[in-house]
């Protein structure tokens, strides 16, 4: 059974009072939640079969692209000098990282 929820915060609460056996969300998500929760929360590693793959990534107001490129160069500013790295490895996100970073103009399709 599939429980529809306004927000990520029902989502958390109806795991934490046993409504809920999981929620599927981003890794990197789900990786803060679990520090910050002091446990309470595990995260499983590898693909969930047949979910797809969803990366993650930023949204941008399509009026204001100088923002798009601005946060992009600064990306790689990071990755070229290793920080992108440590970030990625820091939070338990290298492995789902998509590097170089990648600019998408279709729509997500969700």
């Amino acid at each position: 059974m599939n429980l529809e929820l306004q927000d990520f915060a029902q989502a958390q609460q109806a795991v934490l009072s046993g409504r809920a056996d999981a929620i599927m969300t981003s890794p990197a998500t789900l990786q803060y939640l679990s520090e910050q929760t002091d446990g309470q929360f595990e995260v499983l590693d590898g693909p969930v079969p047949q979910s797809g793959q969803h990366p993650a990534g930023w949204q941008f107001n399509k009026d204001n692209p100088d923002m798009e490129k601005a946060a992009y160069q600064a990306i790689q500013v990071l990755i070229e000098d290793g920080t992108w790295q440590k970030i990625l490895e820091k939070y338990g996100l290298a492995d789902i990282a998509i590097v170089p970073p990648t600019i998408n103009l279709e729509p997500a399709g969700f």
